[in-house]
């Protein structure tokens, strides 16, 4: 296959972070091709203005590789810069994810892909089009034939994009070194991991596992400003309609999670020291929420802790941060 132009180097992840036996079992997909020739194909596609309505944005606008494939700014802006209302999570690890956006609603990466390509505040642009762009690319059609074959449709797109988004797997981290007892760890890293998963903190509760998130939805009390469709964002009580469910939204992975700022589901919070401070006073200014403790840390412990969540980077995940800088 002739190498497409813009190719970068992201690809092969997975092979450089070697999966630890511990890591659960990824989604399975079909791509109906060989999954590293689409995946090349899905990078190229992944970076590349086309997809969208006025070519001013790719996937990697709102997934940036540097942020761990996050979006750094508070909310994202798709087509015409229209701003969105949450901020874009970080794509690590989504193989092993199977509902997806805030309300759970959509099952699948390839469902969860084609989301925002048709979305008419993200990307925008219909299948005809960007099947009309691809055709007028020499080299892009000519890897499409070769990899899908003559009949290439707009399923072949998706999964193109779907192959390369599994690859993208973040377990390369001191921590995953240190549950491999490859390395030793210090007593600060000691001393954060028992704050990390003590009652006193009960951080644990809901991040937990080497993904280091449950598959739960929870309310923090975080203010219910933004609004979506003339209301507030009520996470997954959007699908539900369950009073129960209101203002509920799943657990993020703190894996790169100190790449991966602004915070929260509306990009809210700034840093992760912020993010700490927030659940020491026990949640957002809503009286209900999910969280059962609030607590005062002392600077030697705000360092053990921080020490603890920092070793959750990835060195392919920071590799990409410092490239970027």
């Amino acid at each position: 296959m002739r190498i497409l132009l813009g190719i970068s180097l992201v690809l092969g992840l997975s092979q450089c972070s070697n999966p630890q036996e511990y890591l659960p079992e990824p989604h399975p997909i079909d791509v109906k091709a060989d999954l590293d020739e689409a995946a090349q194909i899905g990078e190229f596609l992944f970076s590349s203005p086309m997809l969208s309505l006025d070519s001013t944005i790719s996937c990697s606008s709102c997934h940036i590789p540097q942020f761990a494939f996050a979006d750094s700014a508070r909310v994202s802006s798709g087509v015409h810069a229209q701003a969105g209302f949450r901020n874009s999570p970080s794509l690590f690890n989504v193989a092993y994810k199977k509902h997806f956006f805030a309300e759970g609603g959509v099952e699948g990466l390839e469902r969860a892909t084609l989301a925002p390509m048709l979305t008419n505040f993200e990307m925008s642009l219909q299948a005809p089009e960007l099947m009309s762009r691809i055709a007028s690319n020499e080299t892009l059609h000519s890897n499409f034939v070769e990899v899908f074959g003559e009949d290439y449709d707009y399923a072949h797109v998706v999964r193109a994009l779907v192959a390369y988004q599994f690859t993208l797997r973040s377990t390369d981290s001191k921590y995953d070194r240190i549950m491999m007892n490859v390395e030793t760890p210090d007593s600060l890293w000691l001393a954060g991991k028992e704050l990390f998963e003590s009652d006193r903190l009960d951080c644990s509760r809901c991040h937990a596992g080497p993904l280091q998130r449950d598959t739960l939805y929870h309310d923090l009390g975080l203010p219910t400003d933004t609004v979506i469709e003339g209301g507030p964002d009520y996470g997954r009580g959007r699908l539900t309609h369950n009073p129960e469910d209101f203002f509920h939204f799943p657990t993020p992975s703190l894996r790169n999670v100190e790449l991966t700022g602004p915070y929260m589901h509306d990009g809210s919070i700034p840093t992760l020291d912020s993010v700490i401070r927030f659940y020491e006073a026990g949640g957002g200014p809503r009286e209900t929420n999910s969280l059962r403790v609030s607590f005062e840390l002392n600077d030697r412990e705000r360092e053990a802790l921080m020490a603890f969540l920092t070793s959750l980077t990835g060195e392919e995940a920071r590799k990409l941060n410092l490239s970027g800088n």
